[in-house]
């Protein structure tokens, strides 16, 4: 990255000073200056360069692979870009607490989590906390209903009411993992 940064650097500095030399030459050159600039400098530009404009198109595909063939690939939902896993085990849907927990902001205090008892605890079959369904709705419910309640916060709610839970019910077998 250092290399990188330094190949910026030199070639800035050769393009400025050519900018200004050009500049110095003649002022009935004033309106070539800036594409004689480039013309003069885009063989270092080029040649400093090029390895970094050609490795940027196996990386894009490295990259596409990588996302369609990841463990979890097609075993969450999206909200707004963010990856949330949902579980079905014995008819229980389960949604896994590190997925939501910027969701949740401020995070869930001891008070919060004494009211979900067994609906905030290790999803059976899996070495993560979640939240069960009920669980998770009642949280949403007491974080909502308050007047001073968030705006991204309801929209989440809503969200998971209407749109995540019901297809998770409604497609079980291909929405959710199950154990």
């Amino acid at each position: 990255m250092q290399d990188f940064f330094l190949r910026v650097l030199w070639c800035s500095t050769v393009s400025f000073l050519a900018y200004f030399f050009l500049g110095h030459l003649s002022h009935d050159m004033a309106t070539f200056r800036l594409p004689l600039t480039f013309l003069f400098t885009s063989p270092l530009w080029a040649q400093n360069f090029t390895k970094y404009l050609i490795e940027i198109i196996p990386a894009i595909r490295r990259h596409a692979h990588r996302s369609a063939h990841e463990s979890w690939n097609g075993r969450y939902y999206a909200y707004e870009g963010n990856h949330i896993r949902f579980y079905l085990v014995d008819d229980i849907i389960w949604i896994a607490a590190a997925d939501i927990k910027h969701l949740l902001l401020p995070a869930p205090d001891s008070k919060e989590l004494r009211l979900l008892a067994g609906d905030h605890a290790i999803i059976p079959g899996q070495k993560i906390h979640g939240y069960t369904q009920t669980g998770l709705l009642r949280l949403l419910a007491l974080r909502t209903n308050k007047r001073l309640a968030l705006p991204e916060m309801i929209k989440f709610r809503r969200w998971v009411e209407y749109e995540a839970l019901p297809n998770v019910k409604r497609l079980p077998a291909s929405s959710a993992k199950s154990a």
